[in-house]
């Protein structure tokens, strides 16, 4: 029985194993002329972060860095949006699986939930554990290997604000893709471990914030939080311009069958666009206002919300109270939006707080018309001419919604190359530590 089922079955599995890695290794070898930056993705949902992280691999392509993207295991069933998403990532980077953690012991956990929950009362011996932990983890993830650089590209991940110290990397950066004081305080987000990661933000070389704006609301509201090395610096997301332009060459009766039968059905109507998550912070419950009051004004105006989030259910009561059924379309979240945002006339983005507003971009290479509140980071895209900029209340908006329906709006060209070029150089410095330093003073 044993020779014919269980030959091998001599002890001797381990040396084999051994001999085998010594011969052909499992895991390629980070040497090379290519820089190896190893980076913190999240799960890669359907958000602006995995498209930001998209965007960026393409701007870059294959022969500057070598990126090593790591994956929860956990994350990766076939028909969930990570993984469809990994496969795009995959041309252009290596993916490092992360395993499941290993159960905490009961002093680890503890740490863990002071660390969240009372991270501004430092707790030396009960902390420790948790450095062994988060030390043990990053070893097993990485096999001990040294990187040039880690980064947390997601910027809202607790274990990797604990994880960041113990990676072996000549730098590290943290990306905050939105004005994260405001993340925290908005209780509807549900980021309470904002707080903590804040205090961890002592263990990154830079903190990256999307614009300029957002990095001056970040660098004020967070002082506290930003010392000993760490720097401050804004480095705006990529734009892969040509990639949205293809994409909006597609039909839109296709992929979106219910947003092309609905804009059919209204062969005369201005058609408004929002794209966004459906949350409070998006605040399109000020728009359906806004929206309602010209169109029981005028009739020649419609609305189509894409996008999905906590609030879906109350917004849909919304229209359905202010007898908008006929004239405001939900069609969920779309893998490619642009055939609708291209197929829009204006582009809304009535946000109450944004770090950059890459939708506003993308509609910018897309030749559709907008109209956005009047924030920071959004007045750093449309000032000068490239959209309208009005208040955040719904007065401000019907205004706005009125007057782009008469005609009255225009808009310069957006040229998406020279944008792109700036945001890939700014990143290159970054990496190659030429980037303009802020004090965190």
């Amino acid at each position: 029985y044993k020779k014919l089922w269980q030959p091998n079955e001599d002890g001797g599995a381990p040396r084999r194993i051994w001999q085998a890695a010594k011969e052909r290794p499992l895991i390629a070898p980070l040497k090379g002329r290519l820089k190896n930056i190893l980076l913190y993705a999240g799960m890669l949902e359907n958000n602006g972060v995995t498209q930001s992280l998209l965007n960026l691999l393409v701007a870059v392509g294959p022969n500057k860095y070598r990126f090593w993207i790591l994956f929860p295991v956990s994350c990766g069933k076939p028909d969930s949006a990570g993984y469809q998403n990994l496969q795009k990532i995959t041309k252009y980077a290596e993916i490092v699986l992360v395993p499941n953690a290993p159960r905490m012991t009961l002093s680890e956990f503890l740490a863990a939930a002071w660390q969240k929950y009372l991270s501004d009362v430092r707790m030396a011996p009960l902390l420790s554990g948790l450095e062994h932990y988060s030390s043990y983890e990053v070893r097993r993830v990485t096999a001990g290997r040294a990187f040039d650089c880690f980064i947390d590209f997601t910027g809202y991940s607790l274990i990797w604000s604990l994880r960041a110290p113990y990676v072996q990397a000549k730098a590290r950066i943290v990306y905050l893709h939105s004005d994260m004081f405001e993340e925290w305080r908005n209780k509807h987000r549900g980021m309470s471990q904002l707080k903590a990661i804040f205090n961890n933000y002592r263990h990154y070389d830079y903190l990256v914030s999307v614009s300029d704006a957002c990095q001056k609301q970040n660098r004020e509201k967070l002082a506290p939080y930003i010392r000993g090395k760490a720097r401050s610096v804004a480095v705006p997301n990529a734009l892969d311009g040509k990639g949205i332009i293809q994409a909006a060459r597609e039909r839109l009766d296709i992929i979106a069958p219910d947003a092309a039968a609905f804009i059919n059905a209204h062969p005369n109507a201005t058609i408004f666009v929002t794209v966004s998550r459906l949350s409070p912070e998006k605040n399109i419950s000020m728009l359906l206002k806004a929206f309602q009051r010209l169109r029981a004004e005028r009739g020649d105006a419609v609305l189509v919300i894409c996008g999905d989030g906590v609030e879906r259910l109350q917004l849909e009561k919304e229209v359905a109270d202010f007898g908008l059924e006929d004239a405001v379309a939900f069609v969920g979240h779309l893998v490619n939006p642009y055939p609708l945002v291209a197929a829009s006339d204006c582009l809304v983005f009535p946000s109450k707080y944004e770090g950059q507003g890459l939708v506003l971009l993308e509609a910018m290479v897309l030749g559709t018309f907008c109209i956005a509140t009047d924030l920071p980071a959004t007045r750093e895209i449309l000032n000068n001419g490239y959209g309208l900029l009005v208040p955040p209340d719904f007065d401000a908006f019907y205004d706005a919604l009125t007057s782009f329906c008469d005609g009255g709006c225009s808009h310069k060209a957006f040229d998406h190359e020279a944008y792109s070029r700036s945001a890939l150089h700014r990143f290159e410095a970054l990496l190659d530590g030429h980037c303009d330093k802020e004090d965190s003073t």
